[in-house]
């Protein structure tokens, strides 16, 4: 018995749950993360293999994470699935805590490419954030002394699989939560569909009669 409430206690000593990386999907379930290592509720460090989060669907999808880089290296990367007539409108910045500024770096696929020198240019997105971002979209925030790459910002993405990748730029710990916010892609209903195509076919006749 006393073995086993040591070895409950050198758990939570290792494990702080106040620090775990939790996904709330829009339905009000809680998601897991599971790194590449099979360590539960922390996502994975490396941006080469992201935690696999499955599909984002309709709605808000909060992402909350801790970054423990003060007491040891820790990243956050994961990947997430956009489906088909679905679109990611947002990632809205809820929070992060920190007096550094952090990275934040997105882009298409199941992992992320990413050069030595750290100059972010082949990602959609790579941007240093703060608390004084909380309320900014990161698919459009658009700060020249935060970027480092010199595309433009994407705004919303269709369907498709994303990877994020987040990380401190110094050594400190921070806390941080995102919404990734994804609304259904509006489909022209058949009669605006049949309007066009005709539209289009006098267009073309009133054209060819002109030429004649």
């Amino acid at each position: 018995m006393i073995r086993l409430i040591m070895a409950i206690l050198a758990m939570s000593i290792l494990y702080d749950s106040t620090k775990a990386d939790v996904v709330t999907l829009p339905d009000g379930e809680d998601l897991v993360p599971v790194d590449e290592a099979l360590n539960e509720y922390e996502f994975a460090d490396s941006y080469l293999t992201p935690s696999q989060l499955g599909a984002f669907g309709i709605g808000d999808t909060i992402v909350e994470g801790s970054i423990l880089n003060a007491s040891m290296s820790d990243e956050d990367a994961f990947t997430f699935h956009i489906a088909p007539g679905t679109q990611l409108e947002s990632i809205t910045l809820d929070y992060a805590t920190g007096a550094t500024r952090h990275f934040f770096g997105l882009d298409t696929g199941t992992s992320l490419t990413f050069p030595e020198n750290y100059d972010g240019q082949s990602l959609l997105v790579a941007h240093l954030f703060s608390d004084s971002d909380s309320g900014a979209d990161l698919l459009t925030i658009n700060t020249p002394g935060d970027n480092y790459n010199s595309i433009a910002p994407p705004g919303s993405l269709g369907a498709g699989d994303y990877s994020v990748w987040i990380r401190e730029t110094d050594l400190e710990d921070f806390d941080y939560s995102m919404t990734f916010r994804v609304s259904a892609v509006a489909i022209p209903e058949p009669s605006a569909l049949a309007a066009l195509v005709s539209g289009g076919v006098v267009v073309a006749l009133r054209r060819r009669s002109r030429q004649s």
